[in-house]
C-alpha cells in the first residue's frame, strides 16, 4: 500500500475516533482504536505512548502525532 493510501486510511481512522471533531483524540479513544484492530493495550502502555508521541504535551493526540504511531518511529 502506498504512502498516500496509508495516510488517507489513517486520517479516516483518526476522524472516526475524533467524535467531537476537535482535531485530537483521548486515551480512551486510542484504546478503542487498538481494540478495534484486535490489539489489547493496557492503560500503562497508552500512557507511555502518549508520553512518547504527544509533542505539544497537551495530553491528547492530534493527527500528526497519531501518524507517528504507524511510521515506525514508535512500535506498538
Amino acid at each position: 500500500m502506498n504512502t498516500q493510501v496509508n495516510e488517507v486510511k489513517l486520517k479516516h481512522d483518526f476522524d472516526s475516533l475524533d467524535k467531537k471533531k476537535k482535531g485530537k483524540i483521548t486515551k480512551k479513544e486510542i484504546r478503542k482504536y487498538f481494540r478495534k484492530k484486535g490489539k489489547k493495550i493496557s492503560d500503562s502502555e497508552i500512557k507511555e505512548m502518549i508520553k512518547n508521541i504527544d509533542v505539544n504535551k497537551d495530553g491528547y493526540i492530534d493527527f500528526n502525532e497519531f501518524q507517528t504511531i504507524f511510521t515506525g518511529a514508535i512500535k506498538y
